[in-house]
Parts: structure tokens; C-alpha cells; sequence
């Protein structure tokens, strides 16, 4: 681990970085790149929403798949469709994101906000 650290402080244009939201690593990247843009792991963050759909919203199978398949992408048959974790700019985000809010409020009250 301080290996990794270390080598990111060589960087000096560090723009973003990636985490699993680990706090002491967290914590350490937010001092040192006060200026860079923290993002969570792709994984964890679709593990993150997966468990609160479970376990918050209690929804079954077929709701979560096609939550997911909104936020992060369907690999189904071999066909990629683009998602919300396409988007190329905040923009384009917000308004993909707003797209989905009559939609998933009909299924998961309160999940889109």
C-alpha cells in the first residue's frame, strides 16, 4: 500500500483517482490531491447499489437487472448497450439520469433520489 501511495505522489497531474472507499486511503488521497476527482471503483460501487437494493428497497431480481443494466451497462448476448456510466460529461449525466426518474420511482420509491 505505500508503494502505491508513494508512486501516486510522483504524479504530479493527477486528475482523478479510483477507490474502493477505504478511509484511511480515502484519506490520504483527498490531502495529497486536494484538486483531483475521487471516484469509487467501478465494482464496488455496483456492488454498493446492488446490496441497497436488496436490502433497503427489497426489490426482486428482474427490478435490480434492469436498474443495473440503466446505471452500469447489459453485456447480455453479446450486445453492449451504453448506461448512465457512459455519460462524457456532468451534462449528459444529469439529463440520462433524469430520463430514468419517472421509471424508477414507479418501481423503487425514493431509489432515484
Amino acid at each position: 500500500m505505500i508503494f502505491f501511495v508513494h508512486s501516486l505522489f510522483k504524479l504530479h497531474n493527477l486528475n482523478a483517482y479510483r477507490t474502493d472507499g477505504e478511509p484511511a486511503l480515502l484519506s490520504a488521497l483527498v490531502i495529497n490531491f486536494p484538486i483531483a476527482t475521487g471516484l469509487r471503483c467501478y465494482l464496488h460501487k455496483q456492488r454498493n447499489i446492488k446490496d441497497k437494493l436488496h436490502n433497503k428497497f427489497k426489490v426482486g431480481t428482474d427490478v435490480k437487472r434492469e436498474i443495473i443494466k440503466d446505471i452500469f451497462r447489459d453485456y447480455g448476448d453479446w450486445v453492449f448497450s451504453t448506461a448512465l456510466i457512459d455519460a462524457e460529461n456532468v451534462e449528459e449525466f444529469d439529463s440520462e439520469l433524469a430520463s430514468f426518474q419517472e421509471e424508477w420511482e414507479s418501481v423503487i420509491p425514493g431509489f432515484h433520489s
